[in-house]
């Protein structure tokens, strides 16, 4: 078997990874035209194309091109495993409704989807590459840098078809 044949089949596997970070899934926020999004797969292409897989797909699912589709929402919720050291939590839109009354009527808690399989020595790789892109001398994000705010930061360029 080629490098790039073995090399192709673990980034493949990282669909599995994608899905426990909640990409390619709906979010269960409540939205009535959410979208799953997608995270593919050489099966999802042979069912929906009828075409066959090539390696060079592979290489454009792992860095989020080709057809990888994920919403802003699912984006938001994976840096925040991420951040939070790999809970993965159901997003929140409201914290707490109140009445004309200034009475609480409702508070909604935090609800955990899933604990990410996940090595903590890889998390901390992840935050410190995410770190970087806004305070490394070269990161992408450099310029959203504030002055006594230490933050991290994902840049990314949408692919358009």
């Amino acid at each position: 078997m080629r490098s790039w044949q073995r090399s192709s089949e673990r980034i493949l596997d990282g669909t599995k990874y994608a899905a426990s970070f909640g990409l390619g899934c709906l979010t269960g926020v409540g939205l009535s035209n959410e979208e799953a999004g997608l995270i593919p797969t050489e099966e999802w292409k042979r069912k929906t194309l009828g075409e066959k897989w090539y390696p060079s797909e592979t290489y454009d699912a792992a860095i989020g091109q080709g057809f990888v589709s994920v919403t802003p929402l699912q984006m938001v919720s994976m840096v925040s495993a991420v951040a939070n050291g790999g809970t993965l939590y159901k997003p929140m839109l409201v914290k707490e409704i109140w009445d004309s009354d200034d009475r609480m009527v409702k508070v909604f808690k935090p609800e955990i989807i899933r604990k990410i399989p996940i090595k903590e020595e890889n998390l901390k790789i992840i935050r410190r590459g995410l770190w970087a892109v806004v305070h490394g001398d070269r990161g992408t994000g450099r310029k959203s840098r504030i002055e006594g705010l230490d933050v991290a930061g994902k840049t990314g360029t949408a692919q358009v078809a």
